[in-house]
């Protein structure tokens, strides 16, 4: 039974077991920019080697926060912030030790919390 439906603003959802398979990184950072603007390809990356990337890149960790929260549930209307200290090799780039961050909007669809209402 599927209680978790995942998705981006701008692109189509995903199901929980499609987020576990892919991996969150791969989940959250898949796109369809064109190549010469893709500094990560989710497309060429597992669940393992995502996270062997990123706890490469962020030794402290690459935390993800809820900022606020727009509508409840069963349709979860979200804004989030992704962020840590770029202080270790990222495939051939040194660290730097500056703070990257992105921020996005998403959806959540949950089955299980509708009920709950």
């Amino acid at each position: 039974m599927e209680y978790v439906y995942y998705n981006l603003i701008r692109r189509e959802g995903l199901s929980a077991e499609e987020v576990v398979r892919l991996g969150t990184y791969n989940a959250l950072l898949k796109d369809d920019l064109p190549e010469e603007f893709k500094y990560y390809k989710a497309e060429e990356e597992s669940f393992e080697s995502s996270h062997d990337v990123f706890l490469s890149a962020f030794p402290r960790g690459f935390a993800w926060e809820v900022i606020s929260v727009h509508s409840g549930p069963p349709l979860i209307a979200f804004k989030f912030r992704h962020w840590g200290f770029f202080e270790g090799p990222y495939k051939g780039h040194a660290p730097t030790g500056e703070m990257v961050e992105f921020c996005g909007m998403g959806l959540l669809k949950s089955q299980l919390l509708s009920s709950c209402v």
